[in-house]
């Protein structure tokens, strides 16, 4: 069982190596299924080489260290919201106060210190199971669009159990995907454009992933991406249509 420094260092690299971690996730794997498809022959060496087991961090681990990341990013917002209240108050004398009449300065009027505070920490406590929830939806597309694209795994028999092998292979390779993404949440280290960019580059490692992994081609690791925002999009305009339709009525 890996340390924490370990553990941090293992997602560190993964964040900051994506396409050499997914490349070297898959070689491991075809690594492993040649030697167990020659078992028993002079093909095998003495020795095994290395494991992969501390390449990649599991589901629970880069959650708990993006959890980590989170709380580093829920200090910034609370000293960035007292910084802007303490500005606003230090130049009410000033008259400065005055340029920012309007809607800025009413919502800032409306919601207090505690408000605040308790929506960041409520966010970070919530964090986890956000993180879990985004991580078994991505799961879902990666397995939906290995079917879909037939993916194949490589093993050279079509015997009994070899549907389940396969299907194996590819929960494996979806969690591994969804891990490097999970990473991108290092970029919450980064004051103020942290969220943001960690969110653009979480969907580009699904990129990276699904590619360098799983092995699709660029057309259809493209698909796995926009796959969501084309079923999200549907939806907003349906419930468009549906409500323009049901305003229509009276």
């Amino acid at each position: 069982m890996e340390s924490i420094s370990q553990v941090i260092q293992i997602y560190l690299k993964t964040f900051l190596h994506p396409f050499e971690t997914q490349r070297k996730i898959r070689h491991f794997r075809e690594r492993d299924k040649w030697f167990q498809g020659h078992e028993g022959t002079d093909l095998i060496p003495m020795k095994r080489p290395v494991s992969s087991s501390n390449t990649i961090l599991g589901i629970e681990e880069s959650i708990a260290i993006s959890w980590l990341m989170a709380a580093v990013y829920a200090f910034y917002e609370v000293f960035w919201i007292f910084l802007g209240l303490m500005f606003f108050e230090h130049h009410a004398n000033f008259g400065l106060a005055e340029y920012f009449d309007g809607i800025l300065r009413t919502n800032i009027q409306m919601l207090s210190k505690a408000f605040v505070i308790f929506w960041i920490f409520f966010k970070l406590t919530f964090f986890p199971v956000t993180i879990w929830f985004y991580s078994k939806f991505w799961m879902v597309v990666i397995r939906f669009f290995a079917g879909l694209f037939n993916y194949d795994d490589g093993r050279q028999y079509d015997g009994p159990g070899a549907d389940q092998k396969k299907q194996q292979e590819i929960d494996q390779i979806a969690d591994q995907v969804v891990c490097q993404a999970i990473s991108s949440h290092a970029l919450l280290l980064v004051p103020v454009f942290g969220r943001m960019l960690a969110h653009f580059l979480s969907v580009f490692y699904i990129f990276i992933g699904v590619r360098n992994n799983l092995g699709l081609s660029t057309l259809q690791s493209v698909a796995v991406i926009i796959s969501p925002l084309i079923l999200f999009g549907t939806m907003i305009l349906v419930w468009f249509f549906s409500l323009f339709i049901a305003l229509g009525t009276f």
